[in-house]
């Protein structure tokens, strides 16, 4: 009964009456909590919880100066048990670099996401135990590796707000991070607008200063110069399973992606460039002109552009073993180009005609605009 009391304040806890707050700590017991400190202006709730600071396991607050000096004396000797902990900032330019060196010294801190400038020194502390990290601040490339190298046992990191130097970084060392295996890195939309530079949120700086043995999927602007992701598959002999290719990269330079090296362990494929016949033919599998990407299972297509049956046939060809492809295809996704409907005509129905079929066999079929592909 004490874990059913615990997830009352894990969702209603900071919008519960104080009341109901008290009756579910004392009912819960010892059992570990997940709270929240957003938004809690009580003081007596604010007490509350901090009595309980001993039980935290997962954390969510919002700083301002005055709790940010209690959080960083509380946490400091009274929170074995915190394992996540989610730091927002009041305002962008609140710095609390007080605090940093206290969640470096905790015993069992695995996930840290915070916000804005809140930890600018972070990099001054070791983080051997941190495995997962989400930094919403704004960091160039150099701080970006800085920040890496202080967390040899990082699986999962997110950039939210990253922003290549223009300077040659061709000296700077390669890295290498044995444990990482999801790598997300987002540009400064801000940084962009002054510069003028349509490629500035090009990740490829950060990537051609990586090893990632363990890696399975990297999420960020497609670099220009897709030699980057070889290089980076060449030197860490890592097995890509996921990966968006965005806007920015043209069908023509997509086609020379899905031959490459790196890419032939993918397992999702999510497209936002334009998909035209000719992409989607070099996807139709055969295993001898075009034995690609053969561990495909999940297709996302946020343009496409083709020929109605076009669609239809290629993934026919990755739902036959006697094909001999080895993965068979189970999810397509696939957003049309310009379906306005037309009185008296059916779009796409050779593409829709197959599709039912592909469903009725236990495919998963979505995001299909203005096609009904329900059995009537």
């Amino acid at each position: 009964m004490s874990k059913i009391w615990a997830k009352c304040i894990e969702h209603w806890g900071c919008s519960a009456h104080i009341s109901l707050l008290k009756l579910w700590l004392e009912r819960s017991r010892d059992h570990p909590l997940t709270i929240s400190l957003r938004g809690v202006q009580s003081s007596e709730r604010q007490d509350l919880l901090f009595e309980n600071i001993y039980r935290w396991k997962t954390a969510a607050v919002t700083m301002d100066v005055g709790l940010a000096d209690r959080l960083t004396d509380e946490l400091r000797n009274n929170a074995p048990l915190l394992k996540s902990l989610n730091i927002f900032a009041a305002n962008s330019h609140l710095e609390y670099p007080g605090i940093t060196g206290v969640l470096a010294s905790l015993p069992n801190l695995r996930q840290l996401s915070s916000s804005y400038t809140l930890l600018n020194n972070f990099s001054d502390f070791h983080w051997p135990k941190l495995t997962h990290l989400n930094f919403s601040k704004r960091l160039d490339t150099k701080e970006c590796l800085k920040v890496l190298s202080c967390c040899p046992s990082i699986e999962n990191a997110a950039f939210d707000e990253f922003s290549p130097l223009p300077q040659d970084l061709s000296h700077t060392p390669i890295i290498t991070l044995p444990h990482l295996r999801t790598l997300q890195i987002y540009y400064d939309h801000d940084d962009q607008h002054r510069s003028g530079s349509a490629r500035l949120e090009d990740a490829g700086q950060l990537l051609a200063h990586l090893t990632l043995p363990s890696l399975r999927t990297l999420l960020c602007p497609t670099p220009a110069d897709h030699k980057i992701i070889q290089h980076l598959h060449d030197r860490s002999n890592c097995n890509i399973h996921m990966m968006n290719f965005d806007m920015s990269i043209p069908e023509s330079a997509m086609i020379v992606h899905v031959e490459l090296r790196c890419f032939q362990s993918l397992r999702y494929l999510h497209l936002f460039t334009v998909v035209s016949d000719a992409l989607v033919l070099h996807l139709t599998w055969h295993p001898v002109t075009r034995p690609f990407l053969p561990h495909l299972k999940d297709v996302l297509l946020f343009d496409c552009r083709t020929t109605d049956g076009v669609l239809s046939d290629m993934v026919a060809s990755r739902r036959k073993p006697s094909e001999g492809v080895p993965c068979l295809l189970e999810r397509l996704g696939v957003q049309y180009h310009s379906m306005a409907p037309i009185e008296g005509v059916i779009p796409y129905s050779v593409d829709a005609a197959a599709f039912r079929e592909f469903s009725a066999q236990g495919m998963r079929i979505s995001h299909i605009n203005n096609i009904n592909i329900q059995r009537t």
